[in-house]
């Protein structure tokens, strides 16, 4: 094989090799959701944070209300599905060089149960976060809400 011939053989097998692993589509839904994973890390930090300083700081409102260990769990759970989440990353990341159309459905049901995770959890987050900022809101606004009570009650 002349030196010619054995530099486009060589050349070839590069370029096909470079071709491999998953389609580029997959690859970049792959990317996209794992910068929305690691946005949606810090968003449920905030959000767990700023939750348990409202805990702390209003101590009177929540104590002996279910809600002061009702939260907790929950952000616990939906924790939990960030970690799974997080597994599920670091499996697609193995995957990426993988080829096959195996590979393909393998890395397309984790990126499905990734993105499922994600955002199952976050929206567990946002919902603590929301029902903490109601129960403050009532705490500040004190008279507007038991003015609203009374009204209702003398309706009734």
């Amino acid at each position: 094989m002349s030196p010619r011939q054995r530099y486009f053989a060589i050349a070839g097998t590069l370029l096909l090799a470079s071709c491999g692993g998953l389609p580029r589509a997959l690859r970049t839904e792959i990317q996209t959701e794992n910068e929305r994973l690691q946005n949606a890390e810090r968003r449920f930090a905030r959000s767990q944070d700023a939750v348990r300083e409202d805990l702390a700081q209003a101590r009177e409102l929540f104590e002996g209300a279910s809600v002061s260990t009702e939260w907790p769990a929950r952000f616990r759970a939906a924790r939990a599905k960030l970690d799974t989440a997080e597994s599920d990353r670091r499996e697609l990341a193995g995957l990426q060089h993988a080829r096959g159309r195996d590979a393909a459905m393998r890395a397309e049901r984790l990126l499905n149960d990734e993105r499922h995770q994600r955002q199952s959890a976050m929206d567990e987050a946002d919902a603590i976060e929301s029902a903490a900022t109601r129960w403050l809101d009532f705490q500040r606004n004190l008279p507007h809400y038991l003015a609203k009570m009374r009204g209702r009650v003398r309706c009734n």
